[in-house]
């Protein structure tokens, strides 16, 4: 399945695509260009699958003959939704 991320830090708000390996209701593995750091908080959005997940880096791992990260993530809920004007 394929989903994108934004990464949210206190300077930056960047973004990229991503793989998902593995998918469970609390979590997921993905793989990635984007080199993420444990305890950074992304936004996950799989595509078809509905609503983005506010989600934190648990693991990484860089697939170096790749040159991609696998990385798990720990779903934290929705991400809120803007309200309507």
């Amino acid at each position: 399945m394929i989903a994108h991320l934004f990464a949210i830090s206190d300077d930056d708000v960047y973004g990229g695509g991503a793989y998902t390996l593995d998918l469970s209701e609390t979590g997921s593995r993905i793989r990635t260009v984007l080199d993420l750091a444990p305890g950074e908080l992304i936004e996950f959005h799989p595509y078809g699958l509905g609503n983005a997940m506010l989600a934190r880096v648990v693991w990484t791992e860089f697939r170096g003959v790749e040159g991609r990260h696998e990385i798990g993530l720990q779903f934290l809920g929705n991400v809120p939704q803007a309200p309507e004007c």
